[in-house]
């Protein structure tokens, strides 16, 4: 099978991005369990996860400076609000790179 790991019912996961060695999968998980939200990184083989943060987030690419990252607003009113960041995997530290953007369709 080609399956890497699969989540328990209780958990979705989207916007997955491999680093650029292709040993690690960044992803933003979504849960039942409120304090698993955010993003999580994902060791290859060996399948060991960790959680960075609990942003919710649209949007990751993975470079060779970090995990480039969009994170909604918090304000869930506001449909099409983001901000920037980039996270260090390394040393776990999360650099907001932009304020507030608002996109429109």
């Amino acid at each position: 099978s080609d399956t890497l790991f699969e989540y328990p019912p209780e958990y979705s996961g989207r916007s997955f991005s491999y680093s650029p060695e292709g040993d690690q999968i960044a992803y933003f998980r979504l849960s039942l369990v409120e304090e698993d939200n955010g993003l999580w990184v994902v060791d290859l083989p060996d399948l060991e996860e960790r959680q960075y943060n609990r942003h919710s987030g649209d949007g990751l690419s993975w470079s060779e400076q970090g995990i480039v990252y969009s994170s909604t607003c918090g304000d869930y009113d506001n449909e099409g609000c983001g901000v920037l960041w980039l996270l260090d995997p390394v040393s776990g530290e999360d650099r907001q790179l932009t304020s507030r953007l608002q996109f429109t369709w």
